[in-house]
Formats: C-alpha cells, sequence, structure tokens
C-alpha cells in the first residue's frame, strides 16, 4: 500500500477501498487528521502499520470520521464474542475529506 500511496500525485483524487484486516480503535487524539472520532474497538498490530502508512501519507480513515450506528459501520462479527468488527476501511487524501458525505457498509452485499 506505501508504494501505492507514494505513486499517486498529490494532485490527484484517490479513494482506496479495502479489506485491510487491521483494528485501528479509538485513539483519534493520537492519531489527529488521520482517525475520526467514531471508531471502536482496540488497536492490533495491521491497524498500527495502516494508521502509519495513512498519516506519512496524509490520508483518512473516512469510516470513523462519520456519527452512524455500527450496524452501518461493523462489517464482520466475531463467531465467539459476537462482537462486530471493522476491518474494511475506506481511505483518502486529508483534502478531499471535504468531499466525503458519509461513508456505510451494505452488509452481505456479496451474498
Amino acid at each position: 500500500m506505501h508504494t501505492l500511496l507514494a505513486t499517486v500525485p498529490k494532485e490527484d483524487k484517490l479513494i482506496v477501498l479495502g479489506d485491510c484486516n487491521a483494528h485501528v480503535g479509538t485513539d483519534h487524539a493520537a492519531w489527529q487528521g488521520v482517525l475520526g472520532p467514531h471508531g471502536f474497538g482496540g488497536c492490533n498490530d495491521n491497524g498500527l502499520l495502516f494508521l502509519r502508512t495513512s498519516a506519512d501519507h496524509l490520508h483518512l480513515l473516512t469510516n470513523v470520521f462519520f456519527l452512524i450506528p455500527t450496524r452501518e459501520k461493523a462489517t464482520w462479527m466475531h463467531t465467539r464474542s459476537r462482537r462486530w468488527q471493522l476491518l474494511q476501511y475506506i481511505l483518502v487524501q486529508r483534502p478531499d475529506r471535504q468531499d466525503m458525505l458519509v461513508s456505510k457498509v451494505i452488509r452481505d452485499a456479496d451474498v
């Protein structure tokens, strides 16, 4: 992902959608400009790498910038804990945040 983000000219619009298998947590104060105030859960190693890469390239995760119900944000439920997780993310350049009105999931869209 680092290579992709490094090769796109800053004046181009870039929207990255993907299953990153990352938990980014809720520490939006530590990740200002990358992580919004509406995240949930803890942070794992993939999440930390994802946040660092996003910060290095001045991108933000739109999924956690909007106040929406968990059922419209979470994409996967852990079978044992029955807790919903956010694993798929939408990444945009910071100046393009103004173009994003909302980010929601459509669960079971591939079924």
